[in-house]
């Protein structure tokens, strides 16, 4: 009479003979995969790819992680070969990525790829135009003058508008209206000194005004609005 003889199961294998049970299959090996029943040798895993015992596949290195060098199993990808803080690794890392050849992007830092494995964008208020940036306050205020109201900038967007002034790390361009009582024709200012009082014949009775109104021709004017600079404290005439 014939033995019966039964395959083992994908993810395991045996390497010596005589085998009497399920139980006497091993787990495929950390770094190796067993794709098929009845196998005898696990087959390695390459660079850039790792997995974790009774694997029926290898799988791509995990963001934020590297895998330079064959059998690499999960718990040595996870405990060891993380990225460093200013590298980028997208996934699928075959070798040590460092600053020179692997750098973060510009507009955005890259903390350690343990904290986040993706590169973070530097916020509203802020640019970077350098590679390789660590943490978020590395991230440059935006240029007095300007604004840089969208995440991940490379560059301030562009001037403060008439009307308005941008100090120092300014987000959103319409943050800080030149007050009623002033206006401001020109743009790129940096603080409420560079607002310009009301002239005399027009009115301001409005914030953010680029250019003061004309008083109407034959009407006297019952209101005109001032905001001492040093106190900005408003009183109506």
């Amino acid at each position: 009479m014939r033995d019966i003889v039964f395959d083992l199961f994908s993810g395991t294998f045996r390497a010596i003979t005589k085998g009497a049970s399920i139980e006497d299959c091993d787990y495929c090996t950390a770094g190796y995969y067993c794709p098929t029943d009845g196998m005898t040798t696990p087959i390695i895993c390459d660079k850039g790819r790792y997995s974790d015992s009774g694997a029926t596949v290898c799988i791509g290195c995990d963001p934020g992680r590297y895998c330079n060098s064959n059998a690499t199993s999960m718990a040595y990808m996870n405990s060891v070969l993380i990225c460093p803080a200013g590298t980028e690794c997208p996934g699928n890392m075959s070798v040590q990525p460092n600053v020179v050849d692997h750098p973060c992007r510009m507009g955005h830092y890259c903390p350690r790829g343990d904290v986040n494995p993706f590169p973070v964008p530097c916020p509203v208020g802020t640019f970077n135009d350098k590679y390789g940036l660590q943490q978020v306050s590395e991230c440059e205020a935006c240029t007095a003058g300007m604004y840089c109201d969208v995440e991940g900038l490379t560059a301030p967007v562009n001037v403060c508008p008439g009307g308005y002034y941008c100090p120092r790390g300014t987000g959103d361009q319409y943050t800080f209206p030149c007050p009623i009582g002033f206006y401001r024709n020109g743009s790129a200012r940096e603080s409420f000194q560079d607002c310009a009082e009301c002239t005399a014949g027009y009115y301001c009775d409005e914030q953010g005004l680029a250019l003061p109104k004309d008083c109407p021709r034959g009407e006297p004017l019952f209101k005109s609005y001032n905001v001492h600079k040093d106190n900005f404290v408003s009183t109506v005439l």
